[in-house]
């Protein structure tokens, strides 16, 4: 068993992701399952802004029902009076399709209530959202295009508590869709934020497709979700976060002790932008850099799991992260207790046990430490490490399955890295697959 357990339910899943509302339900169950909380469910909206008052005859759609302005209503259900003002239409708009007060007076009174999409307004806009939350009313059409931004935001939870006080360590992760699509690709979208949303990561895209399939292997208090048998792309096929645990110093005298107040997340992904200079986007489960494969510079000293495809030895795999807020942001390194000296070839070749000679069983196992290089360079800080994870110095191809003496089940994350496999517990052989829902966006 790892040092730092996560506790709670381990979570080993299989998931539809050939639409995006498939991938936002199917991570969210996965997270649920293995114990963060629903902190909210966000409703899919667009806002349209008008420039000046509707003419009569002018129609607006709101999720397949059509409206009509006119100067005077008749028995034709859906017509909406046009008032005095465009503040005065837009109410009479937002009153049609909620079926609120002035029916007869303010839209004809045969007007049916809009069952798929709710109304507000706000100026010289008006907001239509879906009625039910979740990721299920994405894309519904309305005059100002489709809907989006359904989701979910769940609470992930550390089983530490903060020093000094009695609070858990904490983080939320929003996962929704804004209808994002990038040279024919259509993204899900997901934000990882600390308890009270001051600190937020970049937003991450995940490509879903046809035939897509992810896993997730979660805890309470982190995630790595990926595509198996794909080492990472350019078009978005691993999304991972979590809290690490920190170990505590002050038991010894004159220590600093090193939890920290308000500590945030870790976060990461393979999303990036091709262009003529960036061929390949990062590739949290690939040792190679660069276009032509080569390995990464052996100068940089630590036994690196998840690294960067740009060559740069600063520019990591999870380039967005955080630690606390009045601290600047640095660029976020898996590192293990390994000694810091340079090598040539492979660096797990000095780090096994004696008689191991590629031998599986000989690897040494080590603390998976969780590190930020600070913006402007130089040697990480180590802040914490990874729940439920081993780094093992064996090259072993990605999504390999073993049991290890502690007699748990335990699936490589990385693909064959020349410095150390991240070793991720799971709770069997296989991965639970979830029922596929049946949203089409």
């Amino acid at each position: 068993m790892p040092l730092a357990d996560a506790g709670g339910i381990l979570t080993w899943t299989q998931f539809d992701g050939s639409t995006r509302n498939n991938f936002i339900e199917g991570l969210t169950t996965t997270l649920l399952m293995a114990g963060w909380s629903l902190a909210e469910t966000v409703f899919s909206s667009i806002t349209g802004t008008y420039g000046s008052n509707p003419s009569n005859g002018q129609q607006v759609t709101a999720g397949y029902q059509v409206y009509t302005f006119v100067t005077a209503l008749t028995s034709t259900p859906n017509e909406v009076l046009i008032g005095g003002s465009l503040g005065g239409t837009l109410a009479n708009l937002v009153a049609a399709v909620n079926l609120g007060f002035g029916a007869g007076t303010e839209y004809s009174s045969t007007t049916p209530i809009n069952p798929i999409v709710q109304a507000t307004t706000s100026g010289s806009s008006v907001t239509f959202s879906f009625r039910f939350a979740g990721p299920m009313g994405n894309s519904t059409p309305t005059t100002f295009g489709v809907t989006g931004g359904g989701g979910f935001k769940l609470n992930g939870q550390s089983p530490q508590t903060q020093a000094g006080g009695s609070s858990q360590f904490g983080m939320k992760i929003s996962i929704y869709d804004r209808g994002f699509v990038n040279l024919g690709n259509k993204y899900a979208n997901a934000l990882l934020l600390n308890q009270d949303e001051s600190i937020q990561s970049n937003e991450h895209f995940v490509a879903v497709g046809a035939g897509q399939t992810f896993r997730c292997v979660a805890n309470q208090a982190q995630f790595f979700c990926y595509v198996p048998g794909n080492q990472g792309s350019v078009n978005g096929t691993v999304l991972c976060g979590g809290i690490p645990w920190v170990a505590p110093s002050s038991a010894c005298s004159g220590d600093i002790p090193q939890q920290p107040s308000t500590f945030a997340f870790w976060a990461s992904n393979d999303y990036a932008v091709v262009s003529s200079s960036n061929v390949a986007g990062t590739t949290p489960r690939s040792v190679t850099v660069g276009p032509t494969g080569q390995q990464i510079s052996d100068t940089d000293q630590l036994a690196q799991v998840a690294i960067n495809t740009n060559a740069d030895p600063n520019n990591w795999v999870g380039s967005d992260a955080a630690y606390n807020s009045n601290l600047t942001l640095g660029n976020f390194q898996l590192v293990s207790m390994a000694p810091s000296f340079p090598v040539s070839g492979s660096l797990i070749d000095s780090m096994r046990w004696h008689g191991g000679n590629g031998t599986v069983g000989r690897r040494m196992l080590l603390e998976p430490l969780t590190a930020w290089s600070p913006p402007a360079g130089g040697a990480p800080v180590v802040t914490g490490q990874l729940y439920n994870a081993w780094i093992g110095t064996d090259q072993v191809p990605m999504d390999t399955v073993q049991q290890f003496s502690d007699s748990n089940f335990y699936v490589a994350f990385t693909n064959n890295c020349k410095f150390g496999t991240l070793w991720l517990q799971v709770p069997g052989p296989e991965p639970l697959i979830l029922q596929a829902v049946s949203y089409a966006h």
